[in-house]
Order: C-alpha cells, then sequence, then structure tokens
C-alpha cells in the first residue's frame, strides 16, 4: 500500500483553492511537530530556575526558541494561515512601502539625505 501524501489548506487558507501535497503525510508532521512540544515540556523540568542556577530561565527561553523555530521545517506560515512550503512560495508577494536597507546601502541613503537642503 503506498503511502499517497496529505492535502490539507483545501479551504480559506489555500491561494488557488485546491489541494496541495506536502511531502510529509499529516501523521508525520502531527508527530514531528508533538517531538518538539515534548521537547520543550522537558526543558521545562530540567530548567527551573533556582537560587544555586537563576540561568536556567534563560537557558528554558533559549533552547524553547531553538525548538519553535523547527516548525517551520515542516509547514510555513504567514502569521495567519499555515500552508506546506509549496504553497507558502506561490502566495503573492506582497510590495512593502518600506524597505529594508543593508548597511551599505543605509549609509548611502544616509549621506544623500544629509546633502539635501
Amino acid at each position: 500500500m503506498s503511502k499517497e501524501p496529505q492535502k490539507f489548506n483545501q479551504g480559506e487558507g489555500n491561494i488557488h483553492k485546491t489541494p496541495v501535497s506536502s511531502s510529509l503525510s499529516m501523521r508525520e508532521i502531527a508527530e514531528q511537530l508533538w517531538s518538539l512540544l515534548d521537547n520543550i515540556d522537558t526543558l521545562s523540568d530540567i530548567c527551573k530556575p533556582t537560587v544555586n542556577d537563576p540561568k536556567a530561565a534563560m537557558a528554558f527561553y533559549n533552547n524553547a526558541m531553538k525548538y519553535a523555530a523547527k516548525r517551520f521545517e515542516l509547514l510555513q506560515s504567514d502569521g495567519h494561515k499555515i500552508y506546506t512550503k509549496e504553497e507558502f512560495e506561490a502566495l503573492p508577494k506582497s510590495e512593502s512601502s518600506f524597505a529594508f536597507l543593508d548597511k551599505d546601502d543605509y549609509k548611502d541613503e544616509k549621506q544623500r539625505n544629509s546633502e539635501c537642503p
């Protein structure tokens, strides 16, 4: 029996209103996300701040954020809906009204602005 990739985001979240496959099944995604949550729960047992180890809370936070970042290896989000990587790459790119400048461009822009009367 071959394993078909699960299809999801068939409703509002899907920009094409058609099923889009993920390379992982929904069960595999659920198991990996559960594992991340379980790792964070285990961290909470290990990193209890005490008088002798006040930095444990920071260790918990830093490690929990590493686990939280791994969710993007499985699915993507625009902050409102969840997408497969294929769906997310197909989303229309919004044109922002402001852009982030790298360090050199910022210096050039700052120089141009200082020359204006």
